[in-house]
């Protein structure tokens, strides 16, 4: 189970909850607030890190979503979720992407909430929601901080993540359209 909700695919998928928040403790007795700060994903430098992704302009909305979630997920998951390093006809790579394909999907807001909170509920699937708070922040920080003052209702998600068992994660999204058709 999970209820992820942070600023970054990146930095939700090492937490599985909203530091502060609370979720079912395993075997279903009592609740465990989960206020531990997400495991970074390199070590820590002297220099500030930056994350840009850039795409190319002629992408269309669907496509620019699908590259956007491939190469986000390519970042973030490790070697396990990894495919092989592919080489082009002159030997460059582009290095290694996921080897798990990346519909994106359309959903309104409404059905996000509910997909969210029914994704939670399944033990085999991960859950991650990107908020509006987090959509308009700037820093990690300012969106800590926002979001600490700010109700749920008032935080719809703009995108879910899930992660998980194939059948589950697909009995969970069957009903929505490819975004962008």
């Amino acid at each position: 189970m999970s209820c992820s909700r942070t600023a970054t695919a990146l930095s939700a998928l090492a937490s599985p909850c909203r530091p502060g928040r609370t979720r079912p403790a395993a075997g279903g007795g009592g609740a465990v607030t989960d206020d531990s700060a997400p495991a970074p994903l390199t070590p820590p430098t002297e220099r500030p890190t930056r994350v840009v992704l850039v795409l190319a302009d002629d992408l269309g909305p669907a496509e620019a979503a699908n590259a956007a979630a491939v190469l986000a997920l390519s970042a973030a998951l490790g070697p396990d979720a990894l495919g092989r390093v592919g080489v082009d006809a002159e030997g460059r790579t582009d290095g290694a992407i996921t080897r798990h394909p990346v519909p994106v999907l359309r959903a309104g807001r409404v059905e996000l909430a509910d997909l969210h909170a029914r994704a939670a509920a399944v033990a085999e699937v991960r859950s991650v929601a990107f908020g509006e708070v987090a959509r308009r922040s700037r820093t990690h920080t300012a969106y800590l901080e926002d979001l600490r003052r700010t109700p749920s209702e008032a935080d719809p998600a703009v995108g879910v993540l899930l992660v998980g068992a194939q059948n589950r994660v697909r009995a969970l999204t069957k009903r929505f359209a490819l975004f962008g058709s």
